[in-house]
């Protein structure tokens, strides 16, 4: 976190955890600890049992963050991917921008 090197910070949160409200905080924390950073927020909109249009929305968008809703294909929870291929592209697309160089 001490490095001047650049980090890329990514949150996806589930639509039991209220992500919208408390992203300000979330960022703020992070000027704290460090510096030369993005971050990513994304509030997942739908519950195990619902199911809405696929959209992505952009809801905030700042020098160091940005943050989306999304409502994806998928209904079920999911740990580390997405069933569908359709949303995993489009979260993955929420970081094409960024120049990474894994080591």
């Amino acid at each position: 976190m001490k490095s001047n090197e650049g980090k890329l910070f990514i949150i996806i949160s589930r639509g039991n955890r209220d992500l919208i409200n408390n992203f300000d905080a979330l960022t703020k924390a992070l000027e704290q600890k460090t510096n030369n950073f993005f971050l990513v927020g994304v509030q997942l909109l739908h519950s195990r049992t619902e199911s809405f249009p696929l959209f992505l929305d952009e809801k905030k968008n700042t020098v160091n963050s940005a943050l989306y809703s999304f409502s994806s294909t998928s209904v079920k929870e999911f740990r580390d991917h997405y069933p569908s291929m359709t949303d995993e592209m489009i979260i993955l697309s929420l970081i094409s921008d960024f120049d990474i160089k894994l080591i």
